[in-house]
Order: C-alpha cells, then structure tokens, then sequence
C-alpha cells in the first residue's frame, strides 16, 4: 500500500512542479523559466523521496 501511495505522491509533486515550471514560462519567459526549472522540479523530487518510508514490512 505505501508503495501505491509514495507513487501518487510523486505524481503529484511532479504535476504540481510542472504546473510551476508552466506559469513561470508562460509569464516570466524563458529564461526565468530555466533558472526556477533548476530549483523547483528537484526540490519537488527530493521533497517526496525524502518523505517515503526506507523500509517496508512484509504486510505491505
């Protein structure tokens, strides 16, 4: 079950990283797109991996 949920929440945070990185080209263009890309979609994966559990038991 956590392994389902820790996939949804890595799709979310990647959606929602992407719907940043979207507004900011979108508005600010492309430069500040790339300068928030190198900040925003790795803080969205390091965020989410760091909060997944390191060990599963055999229930799961």
């Amino acid at each position: 079950m956590w392994k389902s949920v820790h996939c949804i929440l890595l799709l979310a945070a990647l959606a929602y990283a992407a719907w940043i990185e979207w507004s900011v080209l979108a508005t600010a263009g492309l430069l500040w797109g790339i300068f928030f890309g190198f900040f925003i979609v790795p803080f969205a994966l390091f965020a989410v991996l760091g909060l997944a559990p390191k060990k599963m038991t055999a229930r799961e």
